[in-house]
Formats: structure tokens, C-alpha cells, sequence
């Protein structure tokens, strides 16, 4: 997550795996808190992302290629890491995981 963000002044970020259950974070409004999938619904409620029609566009390709690949190496624990800077209008989008200890020797046995 560092390197995502690296060199930005996040004011929300949210760490989303598709979800509603067990995905509510307490906000403390502390700085660099990592919000769930119900806080981003409860903020996008309030305060609506608009996205342009050519940027929409490049985030679900890059999203569908990106899972694509995690799940052509068999890696099922990711998220989809936002962070939105409301001071510049900008959303910052990137999938983050690390394959488990299940799927990596999954991975050596079907070699």
C-alpha cells in the first residue's frame, strides 16, 4: 500500500473485497485509517464519485485484467485498495494482496 499512495495526501482510503459482511471499520478519523466496503458505501451515499466516461472505461479494463491474472495464479486474497484525495479531486485505484500459504503450495503441487 505504501507504493500506491506513495507521495499523496490521502483523505479517505478504503480497502474493498466485494463484501457487506463483517466489512464495517469504526471511523476515528485518524489520518491514514483504512476504511471497509460498508464505510464506502455509507460515503459514496453521501458524497458521490463521478467518474468520466474515458476513465471509467481504462479502471474496468485495467480491473478486469488485473483479476484475470490473480486468478490465472490462482490467488484469491486481494483487494481493491481507494484512495481519495479531496483536495485535488483525484481517486487513486489499485489491487493489493499477497498469495496465502494455501495457494502458494497449491501452486507448487500443480506444477
Amino acid at each position: 500500500m505504501e507504493n500506491l499512495f506513495y507521495d499523496r495526501k490521502m483523505t479517505r482510503i478504503f480497502d474493498l473485497k466485494g463484501s457487506m459482511r463483517n466489512r464495517y471499520a469504526q471511523a476515528t478519523g485518524d489520518s491514514g485509517e483504512v476504511l471497509l466496503d460498508e464505510n464506502m458505501v455509507e460515503f459514496i451515499y453521501e458524497s458521490p464519485l463521478f467518474v468520466r466516461e474515458h476513465a471509467k472505461k481504462l479502471l474496468r479494463a485495467s480491473l478486469w485484467n488485473d483479476t484475470l491474472f490473480l486468478s490465472k495464479q490462482n490467488v484469491m486474497d486481494y483487494s481493491l485498495m481507494i484512495g481519495i484525495d479531496e483536495n485535488k479531486k483525484e481517486l487513486v485505484v489499485g489491487i493489493i494482496g499477497k498469495p496465502t500459504c494455501m495457494e502458494f503450495l497449491w501452486g507448487l503441487a500443480n506444477k
